[in-house]
């Protein structure tokens, strides 16, 4: 089965493409003609945020992947500017304080600190996670269950992935509610908040983060236990270790993209499955796919829509555009994942898709080190929510109902509520 924009006409052809209004909640929910359209008329083409910031956005698979490895693109502004002018602020680093970390470093500072973040990272700590996340899945949905009805978002993907990331740093149960407050607002990815009231909080959460960060440095320093901030705090390469600053930055990173990437992941795969029933009875009578279906919903709904911005180090020419010097660039993950350049029937759910190298875990460098962590999450969450519930649908019957929450660079619903 295939989506209605693999077959709708082109809203741009012969027209060139209009400037995108990322707030807009039409787009949001939908941008994949609008996407499709840019990358045969408009591949490498300079938009703007709703905040008036531009950027070149990166529509084609080829070209996003040349962008990933080229190091004539950097991850840190700083090396575009004369040594004497100061950055501008940056719209996805949204604290000068929270952008020490490996997203926003090129090698060799960005080689230094992965290796320190994977000494505590490691294969072995996530593969021993499974049990506890199938235990907490499992109480999510003994919980709800009796009732009939279960919201995926608010009730089943957002508690999982945040007491899984919690319980790794080591924050405790009374203070996730609080670290993720922060965190949604210094994000800007909490829907029942405004711009002016982010703006008015955003203070507040930075002071709120970093004097609780120093507290539970020190005393994970003084009381060390089996946990990634312990980890973190005594992580060394060599003589080498992390500073306060980019212990703040990782933990802020770690625990906001484990949380809010997972929630994305686990609800557009749960609408993919509702969307596509003869998919979803495909996986029930095959368990054993679920690792190519979560990857084909990285692949189809990845709830990143936006790499992590780049900058320019010089003029570079990409299918017959320069972008300049200095110019921020964002790869656009949404859309080179259904490149049909790159996939064969790139707007059609498969399960069984086995050439499936989507981008949306990054690529290259800044390959996500928590890839392995959020894959087995959503495995996890979708498989067993299968297996307790035989049927479901959504609640009033109109998927297309459904809101998206309002971000430019995630992509995830507000709610999706199931009764069954």
């Amino acid at each position: 089965m295939e989506t209605t924009t693999q077959t709708a006409k082109c809203p741009f052809a012969g027209k060139g493409i209009p400037d995108i209004d990322f707030s807009d909640s039409a787009f949001i929910k939908n941008p994949f003609a609008t996407y499709a359209a840019m990358r045969d008329e408009a591949p490498v083409h300079r938009v703007a945020f709703s905040s008036g910031q531009p950027f070149w956005l990166i529509t084609r698979y080829e070209d996003a992947m040349l962008v990933f490895k080229d190091p004539r693109f950097t991850k840190d502004i700083k090396k575009t500017l004369p040594p004497d002018h100061k950055a501008p602020a940056s719209p996805l680093a949204m604290s000068q304080l929270f952008s020490h970390h490996v997203l926003y470093m090129d090698p060799p500072d960005h080689t230094r600190m992965k290796q320190l973040v994977q000494k505590a990272f490691t294969p072995k700590l996530v593969d021993g996670m499974r049990s506890h996340i199938q235990d907490i899945t499992n109480k999510l949905l003994d919980k709800h269950i009796p009732t009939g009805r279960i919201d995926i978002i608010n009730d089943y993907a957002l508690p999982l992935p945040i007491s899984i990331i919690s319980g790794l740093l080591g924050i405790p149960e009374k203070d996730q509610q609080l670290f993720r407050r922060w965190s949604n607002i210094i994000l800007n990815i909490d829907i029942n908040v405004t711009r002016e009231e982010r703006m008015q909080l955003m203070p507040e959460a930075i002071g709120g983060f970093t004097n609780y960060l120093r507290e539970i440095f020190a005393s994970k320093q003084a009381n060390p236990a089996d946990d990634l901030i312990t980890h973190l705090v005594q992580a060394k390469e060599g003589s080498d270790k992390l500073n306060e600053t980019e212990l703040m930055s990782t933990v802020f990173l770690l625990f906001a993209a484990g949380y809010e990437t997972s929630v994305n992941l686990i609800g557009n795969g749960v609408l993919a499955l509702l969307q596509y029933p003869e998919q979803q009875q495909a996986l029930r009578n095959d368990p054993g796919l679920i690792n190519t279906t979560v990857d084909e919903v990285l692949r189809l709904d990845p709830p990143v829509s936006l790499a992590s911005e780049r900058y320019a180090l010089e003029d570079v020419e990409m299918n017959g555009v320069t972008i300049p010097k200095g110019e921020l660039v964002h790869i656009c993950i949404t859309a080179a994942n259904r490149d049909p350049r790159r996939f064969d029937s790139p707007d059609t759910f498969d399960i069984t898709r086995k050439d499936n190298k989507h981008f949306s875990f990054g690529q290259g460098t800044h390959y996500c080190v928590g890839s392995a962590l959020g894959k087995l999450e959503g495995e996890i969450a979708i498989n067993t929510l299968l297996r307790r519930i035989p049927a479901f649908s959504v609640e009033g019957g109109d998927i297309d109902a459904l809101k998206y929450k309002n971000n430019s660079v995630m992509r995830g619903l507000e709610a999706l509520p199931i009764v069954f």
